[in-house]
């Protein structure tokens, strides 16, 4: 696993390495993840588990007070420990709940909501990317730029189903008004790429969007997701974030702001909306039933009770959560 500064080495040395640990160790109480002991300490144990520490660090470590290392049964050191065990192998660090696990720390980070010790920890795996996005366009490119020196045309439906239908999506967000300068510009190399916009290019109008995402909403009980595989439904999500984030700066009209006020369920924080979508998943996967710290929301659910405690949780919110006994009930752990 790379790291900028490989503990047990010239640039670290074990020395150092263990005055740290014992000055951990003096504490008694777990590093909180805003600090940078917190990240040191769990990276630590990712070099214990990849054999990069001596045998005098490893003693260390394992010496250190039941309290401190009790934070290895913490939910997100938990995750990271395994995503981290993934990327020392050379194995994708994605996959199954770990894609899911990813994409709520870059909109933590995004939020400015992502302690700084959890940050440092992300920043040191392998292959990981805080905008993914980039990576995956560049990628998707690279595969029509060869078809395209291969076959002499960008692909058709007929040639590539999946390749054409990113090339429908650039087109979609091109006459949306949303692809970058830089994309149009790498587009506007392929052969056959400005015949491709012959169709209507007038950039969707505001009402016609308004009125796409409510028949979206009508359709399907729930606001699009940013990652979704449909391209519309991705257009849409992008379009919603953006309204927001007009709101906030105070650049969406009256009327624009009433008229999405005025949509079931809509809200004006993306957080709000996370919220109302765990929920959901909450009352469907729970079924009445009380949850257990496995669950994939327990640590939400515990965050969510302390903010609740805190007064920082609408009547909605505490009205939603009270229904599934969230907040009545007492969790398997403190919360």
């Amino acid at each position: 696993m790379n790291t900028p500064a490989r503990q047990g080495t010239s640039t670290d040395t074990e020395t150092a390495w263990l005055v740290r640990c014992a000055s951990v160790a003096a504490s008694a109480t777990p590093p909180d993840p805003v600090s940078g002991d917190f990240a040191w300490l769990v990276w630590s144990w990712c070099r214990r588990a990849a054999g990069k520490l001596s045998e005098r660090q490893q003693l260390a470590l394992d010496a250190l007070p039941a309290g401190i290392t009790s934070l290895r049964r913490d939910i997100w050191v938990s995750r990271y420990l395994e995503v981290a065990a993934r990327g020392e192998a050379g194995d994708d660090l994605s996959g199954g709940p770990r894609t899911a696990w990813l994409s709520r720390q870059r909109r933590r980070a995004m939020a400015g909501s992502l302690p700084a010790g959890r940050a440092e920890l992300l920043s040191r795996l392998p292959g990981f990317a805080w905008t993914p996005g980039e990576r995956r366009w560049e990628s998707a490119f690279a595969r029509v730029r060869d078809f395209v020196d291969t076959f002499g045309h960008i692909p058709a439906r007929g040639d590539d189903e999946a390749l054409a239908g990113w090339l429908a999506t650039q087109r979609f967000e091109l006459r949306s008004g949303r692809l970058s300068a830089r994309r149009a510009q790498l587009l506007d190399t392929l052969p056959g790429w400005a015949q491709s916009l012959a169709g209507p290019r007038s950039p969707i109008s505001w009402p016609q969007q308004l009125a796409a995402l409510r028949d979206f909403v009508s359709a399907h009980r729930h606001y699009p997701r940013t990652g979704a595989a449909e391209a519309l439904e991705c257009a849409l999500a992008a379009w919603v974030c953006d309204q927001r984030d007009n709101h906030r700066r105070g650049d969406l009209s009256a009327a624009r702001t009433d008229a999405l006020a005025a949509l079931p369920g809509w809200r004006w924080t993306a957080r709000e909306a996370d919220f109302d979508a765990r929920a959901v998943a909450l009352s469907v996967e729970l079924g009445g039933r009380p949850i257990d710290t496995g669950h994939r929301f327990y640590s939400w659910v515990v965050s969510q009770r302390r903010r609740h405690r805190d007064g920082r949780l609408s009547e909605d919110q505490a009205a939603m959560l009270r229904a599934l006994n969230l907040l009545d009930e007492r969790l398997q752990a403190s919360a």
